[in-house]
């Protein structure tokens, strides 16, 4: 694990416990998150295996950070046509960050998993 990917989980589990509260992001560096912005988490989204919306589309969104609960259950993550074998995989208790403003939708690779995850606005 490098020092950014770190300092990501720090950032997301911090937003985690900020639970519905917007937390302002002073202290970290402004590589990963900019001046101004708020961190925001939402809400948990469980995973099977429809596909499902984990965010929708938003256009003050910067950075959308989630992390897979689950201990056993991989995830996929993508636009409205990711499937069990297509899209960015997410491995059990990891946690991936994604850039911009689309919607992000999941599926399983089998069973259910939850989902957490928190957005960095402007």
């Amino acid at each position: 694990m490098n020092l950014r990917d770190w300092i990501m989980g720090t950032v997301t589990a911090l937003a985690i416990l900020a639970a519905s509260y917007d937390v302002m992001v002073q202290s970290v560096p402004r590589a990963i998150a900019q001046q101004g912005s708020i961190w925001r988490a939402r809400d948990d989204v469980s995973v099977g295996s429809t596909v499902v919306q984990v965010a929708p589309q938003n256009g003050a969104r910067i950075t959308l950070a989630c992390s897979n609960r689950s201990t056993s259950v991989s995830i996929r993550l993508g636009d409205g046509t990711v499937s069990p074998t297509r899209g960015v995989a997410m491995a059990p208790q990891s946690t991936l960050s994604f850039t911009g403003t689309s919607s992000l939708s999941g599926v399983s690779e089998g069973g259910v998993a939850t989902i957490a995850c928190s957005e960095e606005v402007r």
